[in-house]
């Protein structure tokens, strides 16, 4: 009778315990808070960029953005021009087009690289670090990438000029375009280390 009881009594304090942790568990909704609040950062990152980014292309699509691109485009076209001549290729450049006697690469808006350099921008200037490494990231980050581009016209027109259409097409359509958007993610991160790295040693 008393080991009867007692195998009673221990049940009811393991269902009392048993129901006391099930009375702490948080909800769902204060889990949820609590999920929120660590990765706040990482949230408002990603709808900052996501608003930038739209703020962007809403930009790019208008009228008078587009006819403010020929200068840029003139200016890709005439330093790609000289590249060439360095090379040896005999190129002139006229207005958006670079022409020779082999080939000529008309450069469109889409080939100005703005949009990963918009997309750059954003990464860089809402990451969450201190304005003095973000300005150092947005200036080099921006010129690599221009310098990226110019090379990018050069391969072009030497990918029409010494191969075929089918080739200059895979190079201008699927080779470069990944390629570029690589390269742009990379520059990004190698600025994120290079930042992080800087933060430590200020604070430290």
């Amino acid at each position: 009778m008393s080991s009867k009881k007692k195998g009673q009594s221990k049940k009811k304090s393991t269902k009392k315990k048993g129901a006391k942790a099930t009375s702490t568990k948080p909800s769902l909704f204060t889990r949820a808070k609590e999920n929120f609040q660590k990765k706040r950062l990482v949230y408002t990152y990603c709808l900052g960029f996501l608003v930038l980014v739209g703020i962007f292309a809403a930009i790019q699509n208008s009228d008078w953005f587009k006819n403010s691109l020929d200068p840029v485009l003139n200016v890709y076209a005439s330093i790609s021009s000289v590249l060439l001549n360095i090379l040896g290729q005999g190129t002139n450049a006229i207005q958006q087009t670079v022409k020779g006697d082999a080939f000529s690469v008309n450069i469109k808006q889409g080939c100005d690289a703005i949009a990963p350099m918009l997309l750059y921008f954003s990464a860089v200037v809402l990451y969450p670090i201190s304005f003095k490494w973000k300005w150092q990231g947005v200036l080099g980050g921006l010129v690599a990438l221009f310098v990226l581009n110019i090379i990018r016209i050069v391969t072009l027109y030497l990918s029409g000029a010494y191969g075929s259409m089918g080739f200059f097409d895979f190079m201008h359509v699927e080779f470069w375009q990944v390629l570029y958007i690589i390269l742009t993610v990379f520059i990004w991160l190698l600025w994120v280390r290079w930042a992080g790295r800087k933060q430590l040693e200020s604070n430290g």
